[in-house]
C-alpha cells in the first residue's frame, strides 16, 4: 500500500488543529438528567441561600438580652407566645421576655437572634425556664450564609457532579444549560470480527475495540453509536459511511488500512465522503496505517486494527477533539521516574513506550512492558506511556524521563513478577494492597527484581544477594496429567504424544521413560494445558496448581506425581520502604496460614 508522506505525531496533531473548528452546540436538559454534563452558561443565584434566618436546632427562639442572666440553679422566666413549624411562614415578631417554639429549619421570629436548645429549658404551662445564657446568632443559620442573592454559583465549562446538582436544586434550578454530547460513529470493519454474544467460531474474534473505544469516548462526553462491516469491500464501507454522515460529528474507522489488507477504507473514505485527506500514514509505532480526513469540520480517524495501536493513536488525535466539542476536560497527569532498563530502537519513528511505575525508597521506576500491539492486556499492567522522539537512537537504564499516565490511573500498585500461579493467585485474594502480576519466567522475575522492576519476585531461583530477602518458601508439585477417561494407565504408557513445558526443568532421567513417545516443547503450562484439552497430547506435564488455575473440573484429570519443586517470595529489602515491607510480609504469613488448610 502506498502512503502519503509519514508525519510525526505533533505534526499530524497541528494539521488537525488548524483544520477543525471546535463548534460546542448547547441543549437544555432537567435537571435530574444533568449529571456528568457540562454547563454551558454562568450560574446566578436569584435569591439568598437558606432564603430566611432557620433553626439548625429544636429549641425556643429567644433574645439574647433577655437570657444574660440565666443560670442552673437561677432560671430566667420567659413567656412562650407561640411555636413556628418547619415550612411555615412566621408571623410572630418577638417582645422582650418573650419566647417562640422553633424546630430544626423553622423560620425564625422577627426580634429574636438566639436559640436555647431545648435541653437547657423546662416548660410550665405558658412558661419556659432558661438554664443558660444564649449569644447573639447562636443555633441560627443566616439568610444568604450560603449563597448570596446575585452571586455566581457556578462557571460555565463546570463538570456537573453531586455537588454541582445539589448546588443547581438550592437555587431551584429544573432547567440548565449544557453543552450536547458530540456524536461518534465508531465503524469496526473485518470479515473476522464478531459481537459479544454470538457464538465463538474458528478464525473468529470478537470486536474488542469498538466497545472499548466507546467506552473512552463516552468518559469524555461524547455519545457512541456503533456500525459494524464484515466484508472486505470498499463499496458496502463507503455506503455505510455515507448513511452515517449526517447523524456524526466524527467517525471512527477501525481496521482495513494495513498494509496486509489493502486499501479499503482508504478508498472507501475518499469515494464516497469526498473529503480533504489530510493524512495517510504516521511516523509513530505504533500507528503508521492512521488515516485523516475532514469534511464540513468533521474528523474521519482511519484506526489501526490492533487494539493497543488504536486507542493509542485515538488517545492522541481524536480524544482532544471530542474534549473540545463536549467541554469535558481530558485529565491529563505527568510524573518523573528513571527508566529501569536500556532501550535499542530505530531511529525512524516516534514511539509511545508503555511503562508501569514502581515507587521505592528514593526514586520512582518507569518500567517497559510488552510492545506487542495486539495485546489488550497492555493496558491492564500500563500506567502510562513516554513518548520518544524519532531522532532518539536509545534511551539508557537510570535515564530520567517524563511519563504521561493514563486517565484511568489509580495510583501505585505493588507488582509481582514470577510464574504463574495458585499462590499468586492466592495473594491477590489475600493482600489489603493494590497487586499488580506480572508473568514471566524464574530468572526474568529475579532479575526484575534487582532491576528495581518489581516490589516482590516469585521464583525457584533463590538468589545469594544479602539484599534480598525470602519472605516464604512454597513447594510446587509436577505432575503428569490426562483425561480420567483416557485411564491413569496412560499416564505410564510409552509412545503416546507428551506435552512438556520449557519452563520446567526434568528431573534426571525422567525422559527416558518416554523414549517413544513424540515429544511438544511449549512456552508454559497453559499451553501444555490446551494441548491436552485440545488433543493435540495426550498426556501433559506441568505444575498441579497451574491446573487448578486452568480450570475448576480437575475431576475429569487424572494426575501422577513426577517431582516437587521449591518456590520463593523474594523482596529487596534495601529498596522497600518499611511500610510496603511491612504489608508485603503480613500478606505471604496471610498466604502460609490459608494453605495450610487448602491442600495443592
Amino acid at each position: 500500500m502506498k502512503f502519503l508522506s509519514l508525519l510525526t505525531i505533533d505534526e499530524c496533531k497541528k494539521i488537525i488543529r488548524n483544520k477543525l473548528t471546535a463548534e460546542k452546540k448547547v441543549e437544555e436538559i432537567n435537571l435530574e438528567k444533568s449529571f456528568g454534563r457540562v454547563l454551558a452558561e454562568k450560574i446566578y443565584s436569584p435569591f439568598d441561600v437558606p432564603p430566611f434566618n432557620r433553626s439548625t436546632v429544636d429549641g425556643y427562639a429567644v433574645r439574647s438580652l433577655d437570657t444574660l442572666n440565666a443560670e442552673e440553679e437561677s432560671p430566667v422566666k420567659l413567656l412562650l407566645v407561640g411555636k413556628v413549624n418547619v415550612g411555615e411562614k412566621c408571623l410572630f415578631s418577638l417582645k422582650p421576655k418573650t419566647c417562640v417554639y422553633v424546630a430544626t429549619g423553622s423560620m425564625i421570629p422577627r426580634g429574636s437572634d438566639s436559640v436555647v436548645m431545648v435541653e437547657y429549658t423546662s416548660v410550665k404551662d405558658s412558661e419556659v425556664s432558661v438554664f443558660r445564657p444564649t449569644y447573639p446568632g447562636e443555633n441560627i443559620l443566616k439568610a444568604g450564609s450560603d449563597i448570596s442573592e446575585g452571586e455566581l454559583v457556578l462557571r460555565e465549562g463546570v463538570e456537573i457532579g453531586p455537588v454541582e446538582v445539589g448546588l443547581l436544586a438550592s437555587i431551584g434550578r429544573k432547567i440548565v444549560k449544557v453543552y450536547k454530547k458530540p456524536r461518534v460513529a465508531i465503524v469496526s470493519t473485518g470479515p473476522e470480527i464478531l459481537e459479544p454474544g454470538e457464538p465463538l467460531s474458528e478464525g473468529k474474534v470478537y470486536n474488542i475495540n469498538s466497545y472499548t473505544l466507546g467506552a473512552l469516548v463516552e468518559s469524555l462526553g461524547g455519545e457512541v453509536k456503533y456500525f459494524s462491516v464484515r466484508e472486505d469491500n470498499e463499496n458496502f464501507l463507503g455506503e455505510t459511511l455515507l448513511d452515517i454522515w449526517g447523524s456524526s460529528d466524527m467517525i471512527l474507522v477501525i481496521g482495513g488500512s494495513s498494509k496486509g489488507e489493502g486499501d479499503v477504507t482508504l478508498k472507501a473514505v475518499e469515494s464516497f465522503i469526498k473529503p480533504e485527506l489530510l493524512i495517510h500514514g504516521l511516523s509513530s509505532k505504533p500507528g503508521k496505517p492512521t488515516i485523516v480526513a475532514v469534511k464540513e469540520n468533521k474528523l474521519i480517524l482511519g484506526l489501526p486494527g490492533q487494539p493497543t495501536s488504536s486507542f493509542t493513536i485515538y488517545s492522541l488525535l481524536a480524544a482532544p477533539f471530542i474534549s473540545k466539542l463536549s467541554g469535558k476536560r481530558i485529565k491529563t497527569r505527568k510524573e518523573s521516574a528513571v527508566l529501569s532498563r536500556k532501550i535499542f530502537r530505530r531511529p525512524e519513528r516516534d514511539e509511545i513506550l508503555y511503562v508501569y511505575l514502581v515507587k521505592f525508597k528514593n526514586s520512582s521506576y518507569a518500567c517497559p512492558v510488552s510492545r506487542i500491539s495486539g495485546h489488550l492486556t497492555l493496558f491492564s499492567l500500563a500506567d502510562g506511556y513516554v513518548f520518544v522522539k524519532r531522532e532518539v537512537q536509545q534511551l539508557y537504564r537510570g535515564e530520567k524521563v517524563e511519563v504521561n499516565l493514563f486517565p484511568w490511573f489509580e495510583g501505585e500498585k505493588i507488582t509481582l513478577i514470577g510464574e504463574k500461579s495458585l499462590f499468586t493467585e492466592k495473594l491477590a485474594e489475600l493482600a489489603p494492597f493494590n497487586l499488580r502480576k506480572i508473568y514471566g519466567s524464574s530468572f526474568f522475575a529475579k532479575d526484575s527484581l534487582l532491576r528495581n522492576e518489581c516490589h516482590i519476585a516469585f521464583s525457584k531461583e533463590k538468589p545469594t544477594s544479602p539484599e534480598i530477602k525470602v519472605l516464604g518458601k512454597f513447594n510446587r508439585k509436577i505432575v503428569l496429567f490426562t483425561f480420567k477417561e483416557e485411564s491413569i494407565a496412560l499416564l505410564s504408557r510409552k509412545g503416546k504424544v507428551i506435552a512438556l513445558p520449557s519452563s520446567i526443568t526434568l528431573p534426571v532421567g525422567f525422559l527416558e521413560d518416554f523414549k517413544t513417545s513424540k515429544k511438544i516443547f511449549l512456552k508454559n503450562e497453559h499451553f501444555v494445558y490446551q494441548a491436552v484439552r485440545s488433543g493435540e497430547a495426550e498426556i501433559g506435564l506441568t505444575y498441579l496448581d497451574s491446573i487448578l488455575l486452568e480450570t475448576h473440573y480437575t475431576a475429569e484429570f487424572a494426575f501422577k506425581k513426577v517431582d516437587e519443586i521449591p518456590f520463593y517470595f523474594l523482596i529487596n529489602k534495601e529498596t522497600l520502604l518499611r511500610e510496603q515491607q511491612t504489608e508485603i510480609e503480613e500478606a505471604i504469613n496471610k498466604l502460609k496460614v490459608e494453605l495450610k488448610s487448602f491442600t495443592i
